[in-house]
């Protein structure tokens, strides 16, 4: 089937001319303030993203997924058309997403990929790029569900960075759960929100997750002071001032940082993976003789 032939839209001539608004800029966010969320995706306690409008989105996502199922081969995206950091409709796991493609790896591999954000559920995948559609103008207007978040007064305990444990674990606590978060700070320029998390029980108390973490002695209460990491002895320093801030939801989303699964399972499967992550965060400094002053190796 030829492109237009039922639709009546000139594919020809689309393109991104009308970037998805963000819900983080439609909220009139206050200090202090509980809202009722549900995490989306998590990479760690310091980059996660929620969800405030779930009835919305629920709704919304099932829209998008039975209009591309009734439409879709009229939507299909070719592959010429594919470009980094355009908006999409992509099929997975029997539903449609609102993604922008953030990378078209390289490689080579049995069939054209790409890989993408879903900007309203937060997390990156990799997808067939047979799996792919345009996304229409209307669709575009809805604001992206997912907003940045990440979880206050907290970090790591007796290290710099988040272990694969204390993910998991902050994972286990509140992924498919609706939760109370209590807005503690918001970062209006990178559009982050710094935030209390709390669970409501049968019972009508409230748990709250960083309490969790601080009892089984996966997180500290943070003091944000300026990290000193445990190598200091051999010369090994931070290159940044909070590595476990790091990598940015923006590195995150773009995919200039790959998925905390995959950072887990590299791990497991090679060494040298190891060494090529240490060197995002860490550098080797000397000592020269003179007057002790530290010196970039």
């Amino acid at each position: 089937m030829q492109k237009n032939q039922k639709v009546g839209f000139d594919f020809d001539s689309f393109e991104d001319k009308c970037l998805v608004p963000n819900c983080f800029d439609k909220v009139a966010w206050q200090i202090g303030k509980t809202y009722k969320i549900r995490v989306g995706y998590v990479y760690n306690p310091s980059n996660f993203w929620i969800i405030r409008h779930e009835e919305e989105l629920n709704l919304f996502h099932k829209y998008i997924t039975y209009y591309y199922s009734t439409k879709g081969d009229d939507y299909l995206l070719p592959e010429k058309d594919i470009k980094r950091d355009s908006y999409c409709a992509v099929y997975i796991d029997d539903c449609y997403y609102r993604a922008v493609i953030v990378d078209i790896p390289k490689f080579l591999c049995e069939e054209p990929q790409v890989v993408i954000f879903s900007i309203d559920f937060g997390f990156t995948t990799v997808v067939s790029c047979e799996n792919l559609c345009y996304l229409s103008e209307k669709l575009r207007s809805v604001p992206r569900f997912a907003i940045r978040a990440r979880l206050a007064g907290i970090e790591p305990d007796n290290s710099d960075s988040w272990s694969n444990k204390a993910a998991e674990r902050f994972s286990q606590l509140i992924i498919g759960k609706i939760l109370l978060a209590v807005l503690e700070n918001k970062d209006t320029l990178l559009q982050v929100l710094y935030i209390k998390l709390g669970e409501v029980t049968t019972t009508n108390e409230i748990i709250y997750i960083d309490q969790i973490l601080f009892e089984e002695k996966l997180a500290v209460a943070s003091k944000m002071r300026r990290l000193k990491s445990k190598e200091t002895k051999d010369r090994i320093v931070p290159k940044v001032k909070y590595p476990f801030l790091f990598p940015s939801h923006n590195a995150i989303e773009t995919s200039l940082m790959p998925s905390s699964n995959y950072v887990s399972e590299l791990l497991k499967s090679s060494p040298l993976a190891c060494s090529l992550l240490f060197k995002l965060l860490y550098h080797k400094k000397i000592f020269t003789v003179q007057n002790s002053i530290l010196t970039d190796l």
